[in-house]
């Protein structure tokens, strides 16, 4: 109870001190400004003072920075992007199926294997075909034509033998070709031999070599 009442005491003192203290010294500023506010009266001011030109600024001082304004930026619109259209992919051309033309083949020429042999000159009158081998008397008696062929037609390729004689005998009158007449040798056949060239001249070969070979 009693410390109480000295804390008490302690601090009402210090509270009395702080308020002299305070009051002296807001006097104390009184003063001083009262001073310097009332002018001097012997000193004059002086018209011709200049400013000192040489008067720098305090170094304490900082200089005074002059903000920018602040400029407001303003939205940027994005261009909308262009949707690319989506590429088509070509189908692939089958190419269409050429037919081939259709080729003729070359007509093959199959040699002639028949002479026809004429009644008269020129190849007129009665004619008769004769095929490839041996035509005996017989076969020319039966046909009217014994003794009596004038002119002959051959084909390329063949070769006629004209005998005088029945059995291949007698004259012989040989022809290649087409043969109007037969000055030497009207109405004189009896026989007839029909071979091809190949044939003709291979028997030919065969009489010319020699004996010991001919049979071999």
């Amino acid at each position: 109870m009693y410390i109480y009442i000295i804390i008490k005491i302690i601090i009402i003192i210090v509270l009395l001190c702080c308020c002299v203290s305070s009051s002296s010294s807001a006097s104390l500023m009184l003063q001083s400004l009262n001073k310097t506010q009332e002018p001097s009266k012997n000193q004059e001011p002086s018209k011709n003072q200049e400013p000192s030109k040489n008067q720098e600024p305090s170094k304490n001082q900082a200089p005074t920075t002059t903000q920018a304004p602040t400029t407001t930026q303003e939205p940027t619109t994005r261009a909308p992007t262009t949707t690319r259209a989506p590429t088509t992919t070509r189908a692939p051309t089958t190419p269409a199926p050429t037919t081939p033309a259709p080729t003729t083949p070359a007509p093959t020429t199959t040699p002639a294997t028949q002479v026809t042999v004429y009644e008269h000159n020129d190849y007129q009158g009665r004619s008769l075909n004769l095929g490839l081998g041996v035509h005996s008397y017989e076969t020319l008696s039966a046909n009217n034509f014994n003794d009596t062929i004038s002119s002959v037609k051959v084909p390329q390729g063949l070769v006629v033998m004209l005998y005088e004689h029945a059995g291949l005998e007698g004259k012989v009158k040989m022809l290649t070709s087409d043969t109007p007449s037969l000055p030497d040798f009207n109405d004189t056949t009896s026989s007839i031999f029909v071979q091809t060239k190949e044939a003709q001249e291979a028997a030919a070969n065969l009489w010319l070599q020699p004996p010991w070979l001919k049979w071999r």
